[in-house]
């Protein structure tokens, strides 16, 4: 069965997307597009997600998206009663794969409680509810026998979850499977959010929803509660495996897509990318502000320095305006590494098999390096269409980026390597480049004397000289 064949009610929108990847990446995007539109209008945004397994690509892509995360609250949409450092517990999930890096600064309502008993819990959770605000984005799952949250059919205190009218926020619940008791929010309060996004994985669920949308009765399909306007529902197959990661076609170009345009985005936004190497620690603010306040705010933080990542780390922490990637990744460990402290790109000085495999499987987006058309080559086999040019002068500038031009036509590239003001405008003129790397308006002398005014200035005259 596809999803197209579905029977949906007016207003509910669904998506077909071609694997749980791209679904993590586009729900997460969803989800931050939602989150920022609340903080635009009301100064704060309110995040309800749902525990188990499958979100947890979803939380990872999520932690890396641009947001003022102190003005964001999260909560869960349900709960084990188990111990928050229990292996099962939601709340531990989602402190580990969401609450990381920039991420960590956002409140978050959890809904376990020590009690004597789940139902004493649970008039703990109801009360933490109380200062739960309108949910902005929801975020449920749904499980085989058509639960979502913990909203399990035949459990004792169901019917009175899905009233209407249910006076309470959290209620008991017990699940038929380990472990039992649970914590759940209750349907008036899950069924108010401004936006409710559905995401299930794999045949068997989309069978699931298929019969759920056959009959009006919740009890029985508590999913049912949930299906209509409005509501936006994303489906995909579930992955078999790393090996089939690697050779599905159809997987392969529907990742790489996703990839493509984030980096179109970035460098779009970029135009000139500032390529830092850190040489104390103590530069690493001052010196992203003043590129900033030029105009300068996608930087390229190489992991050339001990402080490199450092950096990445406190700039995804305490300028969550920034754009953060890290530059100089030579291997598949320093790529983990780049990850893990929060960047938001990749760029490499060249390309490897083994660096470019690794970048199909991260979730962040990769700007390999290349100096030759067999660079290019190795990396387009693998459904790569934007590189780095480097070293941009020495491998033959404007010139040679024409000469690609024609064999590659679908190709873009990032020259960096001897970019300057003087060489800026040929650069940007030419159809396949999308931005440019430089170094020219943050001399290290500069630096070193803290002169961040000339800093700022040099930065504004770049880009004016591409207006």
């Amino acid at each position: 069965m596809a999803i197209s064949e579905l029977d949906l009610p007016i207003g509910v929108v669904a998506h077909s997307l071609a694997d749980p990847q791209l679904l993590a990446e586009t729900l997460a995007r969803d989800v931050a597009a939602a989150l920022r539109t609340a903080i635009d209008s009301r100064g704060t945004a309110t995040l309800v997600v749902s525990g188990g397994r499958s979100p947890i690509a979803f939380f990872e892509c999520l932690a890396r998206q641009v947001l003022p995360w102190p003005q964001v609250l999260v909560s869960l949409a349900d709960e084990r009663w188990v111990p928050v450092n229990h292996a099962t517990s939601n709340e531990a999930l989602v402190r580990r794969h969401l609450l990381r890096g920039p991420a960590a600064a956002a409140r978050f309502i959890g809904l376990y409680q020590v009690a004597g008993s789940l139902e004493q819990a649970a008039l703990k959770a109801d009360q933490a509810l109380a200062e739960l605000p309108p949910i902005d984005v929801l975020v449920l799952g749904m499980g085989d026998d058509g639960h979502t949250a913990s909203l399990f059919p035949d459990s004792p205190n169901l019917a009175l979850a899905l009233q209407p009218d249910c006076p309470r926020r959290c209620l008991p619940m017990q699940a038929p499977s380990e472990p039992r008791q649970r914590l759940s929010l209750t349907l008036p309060l899950l069924a108010a959010a401004r936006l409710s996004l559905l995401a299930i994985q794999g045949p068997a669920k989309l069978a699931t929803l298929s019969a759920a949308l056959s009959h009006d009765a919740a009890s029985s399909m508590p999913i049912r509660a949930f299906l209509h306007s409005p509501l936006r529902f994303t489906g995909a197959p579930r992955a078999e495996g790393p090996a089939d990661m690697k050779t599905n076609d159809t997987q392969l170009h529907s990742r790489m897509a996703v990839k493509i345009a984030e980096i179109d985005s970035i460098c779009a936004r970029a135009r000139i990318m500032p390529v830092i190497t850190i040489a104390r620690e103590e530069d690493i603010l001052p010196l992203a502000d003043a590129l900033a306040e030029g105009g300068l705010t996608v930087l390229e933080i190489t992991l050339r320095s001990p402080h490199g990542l450092t950096a990445i780390r406190r700039l995804r922490a305490e300028r969550p305006g920034l754009c953060v990637g890290a530059g100089t990744v030579l291997d598949r460990q320093m790529l983990a590494a780049a990850e893990e402290a929060g960047a938001q790109f990749i760029v490499t000085p060249g390309s490897t098999a083994e660096l470019l495999q690794a970048g199909l499987e991260s979730a962040v987006p990769m700007l390999p390096g290349t100096s030759s058309a067999s660079d290019i080559m190795l990396g387009y086999g693998l459904g790569y269409r934007r590189f780095k040019l480097f070293p941009a002068e020495v491998c033959g500038g404007t010139a040679a980026l024409k000469a690609l031009g024609g064999p590659f036509g679908g190709v873009r590239f990032c020259p960096t390597g001897g970019v300057n003001p003087e060489n800026l405008q040929r650069y940007m003129a030419l159809p396949n480049v999308m931005c440019v790397g430089g170094t020219w308006m943050f001399d290290s002398q500069w630096v070193k004397n803290g002169d961040w005014g000339r800093i700022r200035q040099a930065s504004a005259e770049a880009l004016q000289l591409l207006d």
